[in-house]
């Protein structure tokens, strides 16, 4: 998780005010001209279902 909010960090601190609150840049980042989508990635603990793979049971 610290390299996480370390990158996340870097990546604010290139970005000025007005650039962060923009809705533009909601789900959007520019890192050195190359611009990259923000997604989470989820792991599941063992022994969880997601709802859809519950229902199916």
């Amino acid at each position: 998780h610290l390299e996480r909010a370390r990158m996340a960090l870097e990546v604010e601190n290139g970005m000025s005010s007005s650039e962060r609150k923009s809705d533009v840049n909601k789900y959007w980042v520019d890192i050195q001209g190359e611009r990259y989508l923000q997604v989470e990635d989820v792991t599941y603990a063992l022994g969880y279902l997601k709802e859809d793979e519950a229902d199916k049971e």
